[in-house]
Formats: structure tokens, C-alpha cells, sequence
């Protein structure tokens, strides 16, 4: 993994979380961060899911161009409702920007952490690893879905594929190779 790959890789995450958090600062009014810690898994679900169902559908092709007019259609929609509630939330920036930011802390230590120890350990030959790198690669170049299954030719994916199919969007936007996104992805769970 080269620093440009994690680089456009966390880039792609923060815009989606970004992206996100007006939505989910009128979804969560109740909660101290207003949902800032669902921002970046909400995002990455709002962003995948119109991608899987309009794939599905056979309505329209997953490739690049579709996912960044659903990132471009998440940004635009993330900016329309921050506008209606700009108020509120530069009030809230401003009374609660120390739990936003320990927030941020708290994923990048974690992210960069759990990075730096795949570049250790880069490696995905053991247990589940092979058939989870056959399914994101089957997710990468898949333009409907389910995606081919990778072991059996000629057959779609007869496995849950959501979480492979999320990384490689994100890969699609961050512009990074299929192993990179594969270690990436790993510490983005963590």
C-alpha cells in the first residue's frame, strides 16, 4: 500500500461521511454528536444501496461513472439539507465541535492503526481471505449484480456480497487497486 492509496482511499470515506452527516443531524436530533458517528456507515450505505438496487434491477451498469453520480447525488443532497438547517448547525459546530473532533479522533486512530498493521501483514492467503479478495474483485468488475461468482463459471454469486461490493465503490472512487481496497476495507471495519 503507497501513502497516495491510503490518502485517496480516507478522502473518499471523509467526503462520504461529510457528505452524510446533514442527513443524519436531522435524523439523530436527540444524540449528544446529532449522528456524526453514523455519518461515515450511513454514508457508505446511502452510497451503495441506489448503486445494488439499480444494478440489480438491471436499470442501470455498476461501473465508475455510476458511483460517482451517486457520490455527486449524495454530496448535492448532504449540501440541500445543510443549507435548509444551516442555523442549527452552526450553532451546534460551535457548542459541540470538541465531540466531532474526539469522534474523528477515535476512527482515524483506529483506521490508521489497523493500517499500518496490514502493511505488516498485507497477506490474504489463509481461511476466508481468498474467497472474501475472488468476491471483491467479482464486485469491482461486475456492472449488474449479483456479481459472477468467482469459483463457479458461468453462475452469479450465490453468497451475501454487500460488504465486498461496498469496498469495491469505494475503490471506484478512491481510484486504488483491488488488494490495496481489499486491506483497506479491513481497516475500515476495524
Amino acid at each position: 500500500m503507497a501513502i497516495l492509496d491510503i490518502i485517496l482511499w480516507l478522502a473518499a470515506i471523509e467526503v462520504i461521511g461529510f457528505a452524510t452527516f446533514p442527513l443524519v443531524f436531522v435524523i439523530f436530533r436527540r444524540f449528544d454528536d446529532r449522528g456524526y458517528a453514523f455519518s461515515k456507515p450511513l454514508g457508505l450505505l446511502f452510497l451503495v444501496y441506489p448503486i445494488w438496487l439499480t444494478g440489480s434491477l438491471g436499470i442501470i451498469p455498476a461501473g465508475k461513472i455510476t458511483a460517482f453520480l451517486a457520490l455527486t447525488s449524495l454530496v448535492l443532497l448532504g449540501l440541500f439539507v445543510a443549507r435548509k438547517n444551516a442555523k442549527q448547525m452552526r450553532i451546534f459546530f460551535i457548542d459541540r465541535w470538541r465531540i466531532l473532533l474526539i469522534g474523528e479522533a477515535i476512527f482515524l486512530v483506529f483506521f490508521l492503526g489497523w493500517t499500518l498493521y496490514r502493511t505488516y501483514d498485507p497477506i490474504y492467503t489463509h481461511t476466508e481471505q481468498p474467497m472474501d479478495f475472488a468476491f471483491l474483485n467479482a464486485s469491482i468488475l461486475a456492472t449488474k449484480f449479483p456479481p459472477m461468482d468467482p469459483w463457479l463459471s458461468g453462475n452469479t454469486i450465490s453468497y451475501y456480497y454487500f460488504g465486498s461490493l461496498i469496498n469495491a465503490i469505494v475503490a471506484k472512487i478512491a481510484f486504488v487497486s483491488a488488494p490495496v481496497a481489499y486491506n483497506l476495507g479491513l481497516s475500515l471495519v476495524a
